[in-house]
């Protein structure tokens, strides 16, 4: 897994840890990616491009918006639609497609 992961911005690249993102979300051909740090942001990349660069172990697709850091997921609401619920209290849709692979990518007991 890459250790490192260059966003370009206005300025120039950031450079972070993927797993340090939350989750990223689709906004037509950008992405806006939120990290742990509570800071977002804004890249000129589709999410599914997004998702070819991140590490495949750690990250789900759960909507054709959502792109979640599996590590960052503490809950699955499955009655009355299916949700995530992120450390910091997030609440994010899964779609009726995803739910298998969402429900799937966890080991249960």
């Amino acid at each position: 897994m890459k250790k490192q992961l260059a966003l370009s911005t206005t300025t120039g690249l950031k450079i972070i840890n993927p797993l340090s993102i939350r989750y990223c979300k689709a906004d037509g051909s950008y992405s806006h990616i939120y990290l742990e740090e509570g800071e977002k942001m804004t890249v000129s990349k589709n999410l599914k491009a997004l998702e070819g660069k991140l590490p495949s172990e750690a990250f789900l697709r759960i909507h054709h918006k959502y792109l979640v850091n599996r590590y960052q997921i503490v809950e699955i609401f499955i009655n009355g639609g299916c949700h995530v619920l992120l450390k910091d209290g997030t609440k994010l849709e899964v779609s009726q497609k995803k739910r298998p692979d969402v429900i799937g990518a966890f080991d249960k007991l």
